[in-house]
């Protein structure tokens, strides 16, 4: 693929505004001198030999450092040398149409001007969804595998999951904060780089946008990211199916115990306190409690219930989340979207440990 072709890539399925995707060696989209180019502070050298202009920001670095990660970045400074008439600042230079803001986070990765990584569990190191998301696009954008992998990881160990006892139990500090909207980036970043593990979660939370949905991400750059319609759908029919699944839930997490449980002489105690629990659990739930909001706390409070009763009530509760857990490719369509299974998504024996809320 020619360096041209590379840098007109859309982002699969999603919408975006305005219109994002070219880079040029001519014409720039708006009339441009050296008089109004801001030098990025970050990454102006001034003994850099190739200038990326993206819109009124100028980035003076060097090119054989972005050329050996980058066939695409290669082919465009190739492609600029060749024009030796134009120049500025005695350096050729290349218009693109990425934002700034992208930019610069791409080149805090490509180029650092101090020590930096991605996080995982392991480091202390935090990041924002809209610097991993920009990371993201823009490698794979100017084909720069390594480090769409590297951030693709980070993304998978928190919070797209597939382990339902890590995202249940929710850290104090996230390592890549993700909240509201932004989980429309993250569907649109699965579908990108053809990784279905991160969609299931991640439809599940667009979900609960409710009317937000429709309004889309805005990025910190101001550009609008939007569903495609077939994934709003699923989010619809997905909502659907997981209030299916809460009612349902309850009704099991608080069924009668079998008598032959329960701690003798307690029976009579123990089934009249589940059974006014299930009623409050059933107007609870209506709260917009999360499908997966942790019953253990409340049961392990429970004073008129025995202790073989509550180890009955903290049995359902975690295998009954962990069902739903592993249900979630399928209420969300995630199988008929890739024609495959998400895969190592459901534990095997459907019995996976929970604790925490999600």
């Amino acid at each position: 693929m020619s360096a041209a072709d590379a840098t007109t890539r859309h982002l699969k399925r999603a919408r975006t505004s305005p219109e994002e995707g070219t880079s040029s060696l001519h014409d720039p989209p708006s009339t441009l001198s050296h008089a109004n180019l801001e030098h990025h502070p970050e990454f102006w050298f001034d003994d850099g030999n190739i200038i990326l202009i993206a819109r009124h920001s100028g980035f003076r670095i060097f090119r054989g450092l972005l050329a050996a990660q980058s066939t695409v970045f290669s082919d465009m400074f190739a492609a600029a040398s060749s024009q030796a008439d134009e120049t500025l600042d005695g350096c050729p230079f290349v218009h693109l149409t990425d934002s700034p803001i992208d930019l610069v986070h791409l080149l805090r990765i490509l180029l650092p001007t101090s020590p930096l990584c991605y996080p995982t569990s392991n480091s202390e190191d935090t990041r924002s969804f809209d610097e991993v998301s920009s990371v993201i696009r823009l490698a794979h954008k100017y084909h720069i595998q390594s480090v769409q992998d590297r951030a693709i990881r980070a993304l998978q160990e928190y919070p797209f999951t597939n382990d339902f006892l890590h995202i249940s139990t929710t850290p104090l500090k996230q390592k890549i904060s993700i909240h509201g909207a932004q989980y429309i980036g993250a569907v649109n970043l699965a579908r990108l780089t053809d990784t279905p593990i991160i969609l299931p979660y991640a439809l599940y939370q667009c979900s609960l946008l409710g009317g937000a949905l429709l309004d889309g991400w805005k990025r910190e750059d101001g550009t609008t990211e939007q569903l495609c319609t077939a994934d709003i759908k699923r989010c619809f029919d997905g909502r659907v199916a997981i209030g299916q699944e809460q009612s349902y839930l309850i009704h099991l997490l608080f069924a009668p115990i079998p008598p032959g449980k329960c701690m003798p002489p307690g029976a009579d105690d123990c089934a009249k306190c589940v059974e006014g629990i299930a009623c409050n659990a059933v107007n609870i739930s209506r709260l917009n409690k999360p499908v997966f909001f942790d019953w253990a706390p409340s049961i392990q409070a429970l004073q008129a219930v025995c202790g073989k009763c509550k180890e009955v009530l903290l049995e359902r509760n975690r295998v009954e989340r962990q069902r739903i857990w592993d249900s979630l490719p399928e209420m969300f369509g995630v199988p008929e979207m890739f024609g495959v299974d998400v895969e190592g998504w459901a534990n095997a024996d459907g019995a996976g440990a929970a604790a925490g809320a999600a």
